[in-house]
């Protein structure tokens, strides 16, 4: 499997604070998972950014979200749209500074690309980390995406690299649970995404911004099933 190494212009990144700024400006539709669709079917309010769904998503096309509990979302498709799933790496080993995934995370990451396996993913970004590699090989296997590097200390480039170069293309980032949360901010001018604890594995950020500026952000969940049973 060949690994892109990514390259960032520094010149991008004085352009940063303004994009941002512009970003932030932009309205940005948080869907409500909880107090819009899952529990009472009728929407009435924006969804917290202290919850994310609690009903696992099991399935992403250009066209709905499935959900384990047999609902769907329908979506909204344009071509020229900008997707991005971000997720942090699967369950981890701790048997050395840079671990492989455990049979939990290795579940989970095939399960990922179950998740995935009915909308084109045409790139896929990872840090130079067995763990989040391998969160993101069984879908770069099953579909061909590309696979590059980032630098997790760079994340304003990469935010301004995928902005820009995202249009059309539905790019999966693979990160870590400090990197996450921050880079989905940049991505749809959110700045008040709820932390990721170490324990956790399961969320699922899904972007997508529209030719006109707009975006939508869905806070997801995704278990593997039995995935309890799995050590």
């Amino acid at each position: 499997m060949k690994l892109n190494k990514h390259c960032f212009f520094p010149s991008l990144q004085a352009s940063m604070q303004l994009l941002i700024k512009q970003l932030s400006n932009r309205k940005v539709q948080i869907v409500g998972l909880f107090a819009c669709f899952l529990l009472t079917g009728a929407c009435s309010n924006e969804m917290s950014l202290s919850k994310v769904s609690s009903v696992a998503v099991n399935r992403i096309t250009n066209t709905e979200l499935a959900f384990e509990d047999g609902r769907t979302l329908p979506l909204q498709f344009s071509a020229e749209d900008s997707r991005y799933l971000l997720v942090r790496h699967a369950e981890k080993k701790v048997d050395s500074n840079d671990p492989g995934l455990t049979a939990k995370g290795a579940q989970r990451a095939a399960h990922l690309a179950e998740i995935l396996a009915g909308i084109k993913v045409n790139r896929v970004y990872s840090t130079l980390t067995q763990r989040t590699i391998a969160t993101g090989r069984p879908l770069v296997q099953s579909q061909g995406a590309k696979l590059y590097s980032y630098d997790a200390a760079q994340l304003d480039s990469l935010a301004i690299d995928l902005l820009t170069t995202g249009r059309g293309k539905t790019t999966l980032i693979v990160g870590h649970s400090n990197t996450t949360p921050e880079l989905a901010g940049l991505l749809s001018g959110r700045d008040d995404l709820p932390k990721m604890p170490e324990i956790e594995y399961d969320r699922l950020y899904y972007i997508i911004r529209g030719t006109g500026g707009e975006v939508q952000l869905f806070p997801l969940r995704f278990t593997p099933p039995m995935l309890e049973n799995t050590q």
